[in-house]
C-alpha cells in the first residue's frame, strides 16, 4: 500500500454483540494477519456495529446489506464474494483481496473521488473476512 500514497486505508468490522471477547479477538486477529505490521494496522481498526459511522469512498464487505443505519453512508458498498452473496446482483464485487487494484482503477474511472477527511476501506491481500 506504500506505493498508493493517495489512499488512506482502515479496517472496519462489526462486533458480535453477544461475545464479550469479540473486540479483543478481532484486534488479535489483525495482529496475526499483518505480522510485523500488525500493531500499525490495529491503530487503523474501526470496530463498530454501524458501518455508516465510518466515512469514506468504499466499503468492501461480505454482508448482502451493510450494517449502516445511523447515517447515510458516504461509501459505495462493494461485495466481497462469499457463497451466501454470490448470486446477488447490483453491486460491484471483488472475489479476492488481491483484486483491490482492479477495483480502485474501476472506481477512479467511474469518478469515485476521495471524500474530504474520509477513510477508504480497501483490502489488503492478507485480510480475510471473519
Amino acid at each position: 500500500m506504500n506505493n498508493e500514497p493517495d489512499l488512506e486505508v482502515f479496517l472496519c468490522t462489526a462486533p458480535i454483540a453477544v461475545s464479550p471477547f469479540c473486540a479483543a479477538e478481532k484486534v488479535e486477529w489483525v495482529r496475526e494477519q499483518f505480522g510485523k505490521d500488525g500493531d500499525a494496522w490495529v491503530r487503523r481498526l474501526i470496530i463498530t456495529s454501524d458501518k455508516s459511522l465510518a466515512r469514506g469512498d468504499i466499503l468492501i464487505d461480505d454482508a448482502p446489506v451493510a450494517k449502516a443505519a445511523a447515517m447515510t453512508p458516504t461509501w459505495e458498498h462493494v461485495w466481497f464474494t462469499q457463497p451466501y452473496n454470490a448470486a446477488l446482483e447490483g453491486k460491484r464485487r471483488v472475489d479476492s483481496w488481491t483484486d483491490w487494484r482492479t477495483l480502485i482503477a474501476s472506481l477512479r474511472e467511474s469518478g469515485v473521488r476521495r471524500q474530504s477527511g474520509a477513510s477508504k476501506k480497501l483490502p489488503r491481500s492478507k485480510r480475510k473476512q471473519r
